[in-house]
Order: C-alpha cells, then structure tokens, then sequence
C-alpha cells in the first residue's frame, strides 16, 4: 500500500470522526452553540472528506474534486468565525448584512480560483507527496495565495480572539474546563501553520485535517460533557423570552441586539428584519419616543402606543448595561403594560365619581325631600287648627279644607313614589296585562288635567289634544294604571315648568309594533347638558330649578324604570327658553276581542286642537 492510500485510509477515519461529532452537535442543537457547533464540524468534514477522494481518484478527476475541495477550505475560516460569534454570545452577527460581509471575499477567491486556474489556489495533492513542498511560490500565483492566507488569518484571529476572551471573561466556567477549551481553539492554528506554509514532516502527511479534528473532539468535550456556561446563558434567553414584558437589547451605539417575543407582539414586528438595525428604525413611528434612547443613566416614562383602535399603555424602563470594568456596553428596553391598571384606575375614578355625585344628590334629595314633606304636612297642621276657631267663616272653612285636602293629595302623591321606587328597585312590581282604551285613557287624562289648571287660575296656560285623539278608535294591550302614572308625571311636569303657552298631550302609531306617547310644553326647556341628568334618580334636584319649582327628582326616573319595563324608551327633545317635548314608547298590541276594529265602540266626544308647530 503507498503512502498516499495510507495516508487516504487515515483521512477517512478522521472524516469518521468528525461526521460523528457533526451528528453529536446536532442532538445537541437545544443548546445555543449545538446548531453553529454542528455546521463547524460539518464544513470540517467535507473538507476532510474531499482532500481524501482527491487522493484516491485518478489524476483525471483531481480537477473536479479540488475545486469542491477549495470550496470547503474557503468554508472553513467562515464557519469558524460564526462558531466564535455564536460561542462569545454576540448578538446581531446572523442577520443578512451581516452574513453576506462575511461570506463575500471567499466567494470572490472561489470566483477567481474557478475561472483562473493559474493562480495556484487550486493545487494537487499528489504533486504534494511526489515533491517536497516549497515555501516560495511563483510570482504568478503570490498575490492570490497571499490575500487567500490574509482572509482566512484574518477570520481565525477574530474567532479565535473571540473565543478566548469568552472563556478568559467567563467565571462559571471550570478551570479544567476552561483548559480544554482554549487547548481547543488554539489546536487548530497547528494546522493553519502546516497548511499554509506546507510543513508535513511525517512522510508528506498535512497535519490540518487532523488537528482540526482534534480541536473538533476538544470543544465537544469542552462544551457539552462539562455543560458550558451557555447553558446559563440558554437558561437567561429562556427567561426573558418567558416574561410578559417587552425586552429590548441595545449595543452602546442602540443597535438592536435582541428582542423577544412580547416586543414583536407591541410593535408587530418580526426579529429577523429588525436586529442588527438601530433602535429609530423600530421607534420611526413614535417619534416622541427616540429622544428617549439618548439617556445613558437610568430612565423611567409612560409611553402610549396605538395597537389598532385603541391605545395600549406601557411603562419603559431604560437600564444602561455596564461591564465588570464600569464601561458602558449598552442599555436594556423593559416594556411593562399599564393599559389595565390605567383602565382599573380609570374605572375606580369613575365609580368614585359617581359615589360623590350619588352621595351628593342623595344628601339634596334628603333635604328637598324634607322641605316637601314638611310643606303640605304644616299646611294640613295649620289648617286643621283654623277649622277649630269659631270666628272663621263658612268661606274661610271651605277654603281651608280644600288647602287640606290638596296638601294631603300632595303627601300621598309623594309617598306613592317612593314606595314605587322601592319596589322597582326590588323588582315587585309587576305589569298587568289588559285591554287600554287608548281613547279613554286621553280623555280622562285631559279631563283631570283641565280641572286642575281651571281650579289653579292659571289662565295662561291651554291644555290641547292631539289631532289624532279623534280617531283613536283601537286598543292595546298593557298595564293601564302604569302608563296613566307615566303621562300623569309628564304632564304633572308640563303645567309646573309652564307659567304661559299650551301643552298639549296625545299619542300616535308608529311603524312596527310601538305607540308613541308625547307632552309638549312652552315652558323653561332644559338645558342640553342637562336632558340626560333629569333622568337619573335624584337628578333633579342637582339643576338650577330647585330653588324655584317645588318637586323631589323621583318623578322622572320613575318614569323611566317603568317605560322600561313596558320594554319602551323614554328621552326628551327641548330648547333651553322655549319649551320641552318629552316622549316614550310602548309596545302596541291588538287584543284579539277588538281584533275586527269597533269605529263607535267610544262615544266621548273631545275636543280637538292643531298639533303646535
């Protein structure tokens, strides 16, 4: 057997060597450096592999084989440079730029060896063990076989550079092991020597093929059987990528060095287009942000960042990183959400308002409701008293009686509210379900209310009817008693907030299934600002008409609890000076015994007025 086939045999053992540890690194590939580690031993196999099969082809096909062989050699400094960055613990070194800067002068040197075959990149083998190597090369081929030995020194120094300033920098890391580990980074330049200079002293055998192996099976051991602090750093990215805040790792120059999954989220964005690149690339569309990143000591601000339609609130947390030495490497981003607490927050401050504004009403409506107790029960005590002093008339006492009986019309229209607020409130009350006369139920309506104003004396004010009173010759169903409650407080409030004009009352069919009950008054109107507060429970005693309109603020939040429990709305159209259309709904439905429609069925004759433009 020639030496050459020996010296093939052995490559090949070594190339099964490698493959192995290539496949150990692989299963290793949940570690960090198991993925990067593989692809070293990788490139270090093919070229193992292929500086054996140029051995052993005939001298026909070295050509060919040379060429992939070359490839893999231009191969080697790279992988080992991204081995380095990946080992070190840089972040940013894998994006696209990045990688194309690394890879662009060996593809030009592969370029040049492909296309100008004389420049003595390419070389045989067994030229190699035919002659001894010489160091001195041909004036045709030293400048490409210079710049090819710069590029690929230049790659080792950095990654070996790298490499041991990690193990130098790194204090979980073993004594033992951290002597393994540099034995294994430095083995290599034992074969970067006797390659580049040609130095084979056993027999012609290059020693590289196999001290890369041996640095291979170093580092495997080194990192993986002793459990490597990457591990720790595994364990590190597994936090922050765990973590529901936002976290951003910026270089000293704020460069995007990494990020993890909850920031891709806030600013929807993917991480392999945005590391590597400065932090205002990101910011670009929050401008009030980036003079934030100026900061080089500790900052803490609330920021708001739109989300789609609405607005999520964060608080950012600006950390500087420093070394061991003191000197700046950076700062962290630290994104913390605060759009659910704002919104707790907000809604307690809210509650809290309505407390006080409950509270405060609540303390009026006490001390109104005092007054209106207290009024018409001293006009029942002191009226009573005059109807026992001899000296008062016949006149005197009827008037007196009538001022007693309207005071006690007065309290117990009073009482009935509140009992009435307190069983809705409990949900007692329930509706009845009978057939309402809606001709009737207007025309008693505008009976009681024209006898009221006539016996008042308030002949400024004109009580009509609608002009579709006349022809309310249908029915519905619903509670009587409850609607006749609801005009009665309307128009209650009509005649006390109308000191001249008309109101007038009525009711009209809708399309669909609803009635629709108005009283329309001239009266004081109600300013817009406060159309919705009138409806709220106490919330009339909050307006300005207090002082000079008698009246507990029940009446219409009464109104309202059972317009809805007809299953109805009620509102307000007004103009503040110039008077007030209130409204509300009720659903209309035929009993079945008026199904057929009775046109006479109601005789009372009403009077009938124009509707107010």
């Amino acid at each position: 057997m020639s030496a050459t086939q020996t010296y093939a045999i052995a490559l090949v053992f070594m190339a099964m060597i490698s493959v192995g540890l290539m496949v150990f690194g692989w299963f290793k590939k949940s570690n960090p450096l198991g993925r990067s580690y593989s692809g070293l031993m990788m490139v270090i196999s093919a070229w193992i592999i292929l500086f054996a099969v140029v051995l052993l082809v005939p001298e026909s096909l070295t050509r060919l084989f040379s060429t992939l062989e070359y490839m893999a050699i231009l191969a080697l400094p790279v992988a080992w440079l991204m081995f380095a960055y990946a080992f070190s613990g840089i972040r940013g070194w894998n994006t696209p730029g990045s990688i194309i800067i690394i890879l662009v002068l060996p593809v030009v040197l592969f370029v040049v060896a492909v296309i100008y075959p004389d420049t003595g990149l390419l070389y045989n083998h067994h030229a190699v063990f035919d002659h001894v190597p010489q160091v001195i090369f041909p004036n045709r081929t030293k400048l490409w076989l210079i710049i090819h030995i710069i590029i690929a020194l230049t790659y080792f120094i950095v990654g070996t550079g790298l490499m041991l300033r990690k193990i130098n920098n790194s204090p979980q890391v073993q004594s033992n092991q951290a002597v393994v580990l540099t034995i294994g980074v430095l083995v290599p330049w034992i074969g970067n020597i006797t390659f580049i200079l040609r130095i084979m002293p056993f027999h012609n055998f290059d020693l590289a093929p196999f001290v890369f192996a041996l640095a291979g099976a170093l580092l495997a051991w080194g990192l993986f059987y002793n459990r490597f602090i990457n591990i720790i750093n595994l364990a590190q990215r597994l936090l922050i990528e765990r973590m529901s805040d936002g976290v951003i790792i910026l270089d000293k120059q704020n460069w995007i060095l990494d990020m993890n999954t909850v920031v891709q989220a806030i600013f929807r964005v993917q991480k392999a287009n945005i590391i590597g690149q400065p932090i205002q690339n990101l910011l670009k569309p929050f401008p009030e942000i980036v003079p934030l990143m100026r900061h080089t000591t500790r900052k803490n601000e609330e920021i708001i960042i739109p989300q789609g339609n609405s607005m999520r609130y964060y608080n950012l947390d600006i950390s500087p990183i420093f070394s061991d030495k003191g000197s700046n490497m950076g700062k962290m981003l630290l994104f913390k959400e605060t759009t659910e607490l704002k919104e707790t927050m907000k809604r307690w401050e809210d509650a809290s308002e309505r407390a006080r504004d409950a509270e405060n009403l609540k303390s009026a409506f006490l001390a109104n409701m005092s007054h209106e107790i207290k009024t018409p029960m001293n006009a029942i005590m002191g009226f009573s008293n005059l109807l026992d002093d001899s000296s008062v008339s016949e006149n005197e006492r009827q008037e007196f009686i009538d001022h007693i009986k309207n005071s006690g019309t007065s309290l117990l229209r009073l009482i009935d509210d509140i009992i009435d607020v307190s069983k809705l409130d409990s949900g007692q009350i329930e509706l009845k379900k009978e057939a309402v006369s809606l001709r009737r139920l207007m025309s008693e309506l505008y009976a009681h209310f024209s006898n009221e104003i006539l016996e008042s004396g308030r002949t400024t004010v004109d009580l009509v009817l609608g002009e579709d009173i006349s022809k309310l010759n249908y029915f519905t169903i619903g509670d009587i008693e409850r609607i006749r409650q609801v005009m009665f407080n309307l128009i209650d409030n009509a005649i006390k907030f109308t000191k001249t004009g008309q109101i007038e009352i009525g009711v009209t069919k809708q399309e669909g299934p609803f009635l629709e009950f108005y009283v329309t008054d001239t009266g004081i109107g109600i300013p817009y600002e406060k159309q919705q507060i009138i409806f709220e429970r106490f919330g009339r005693v909050a307006t300005t008409t207090q002082q000079e309109y008698s009246g507990t603020g029940l009446g219409l939040s009464l109104c309202k609890d059972l317009v809805r429990l007809f299953g109805g709305e009620i509102w307000v159209e007004s103009i503040y000076g110039r008077g007030s259309t209130f409204f509300f709904t009720h659903p209309y439905q035929i009993p079945k015994a008026y199904q057929q429609g009775i046109k006479d069925f109601e005789t009372i004759d009403l009077p009938v007025s124009p509707r107010l433009d």
